[in-house]
Order: structure tokens, then sequence, then C-alpha cells
């Protein structure tokens, strides 16, 4: 009869509305996995930036440390022949430190 056909149909639609909305929240989740991945590789290159531009510093700092020793030794100063301690070179790199300023 026209009626159980109707109520078929109407079941069906139900039923195809159900299996869409399964796939929806399906697609969802995996729409945030795909947003989580990004953000995560997102800060790892913000990570290997941070590396790399500390690597940059320490080379510059042994660069000036070198360099020190060496004026230090022009001069026959005796802190020339021995390691400076870290706490003072590191202090005296930063003050000679080119882009070291307020905001840094």
């Amino acid at each position: 009869t026209l009626e159980s056909q109707l109520e078929a149909s109407r079941r069906r639609g139900e039923e195809t509305e159900q299996k869409a909305l399964s796939v929806a929240r399906e697609l969802v989740d995996a729409w945030q996995g795909v947003s989580w991945l990004r953000a995560e590789v997102a800060t790892q290159q913000g990570l290997r930036e941070e590396v790399r531009e500390a690597q940059r510093r320490a080379g510059w700092l042994q660069q000036t440390l070198r360099e020190t020793q060496a004026e230090l030794a022009e001069e026959g100063h005796s802190l020339a022949s021995r390691p400076l301690p870290m706490r003072s070179a590191l202090a005296a790199a930063r003050a000679a430190s080119p882009g070291e300023g307020a905001g840094q």
C-alpha cells in the first residue's frame, strides 16, 4: 500500500541521515587530527629555528671569546693563558652582542 511505502521511504531516509551524521562525525574527528598534526609540525619548525639560532649564537660567542683571549694575549694579560669563567665570558659577550637590547 501507499502508506507502507511511505513509511519504508521515511525509514530509509532516517537511516541515510544517521549514516550521513556518522560520516560527518568521522570527518570532524579526522580534521581535528589533521589540525593537531599541523600544529605539531609548526611547533617543531619553530623549535628547529630556535636550535639553529642558539647554535649561531653559540658560534658567535665562541668567536668573541677567542678574539677576546687573543686581545688579552697581545696585551700580555695573565687571563689570556687560562680559560675565562663561563659566566664572565657570557656576560662580556652579552654586553658586546649586536642586537641585544630591550625587547630581546
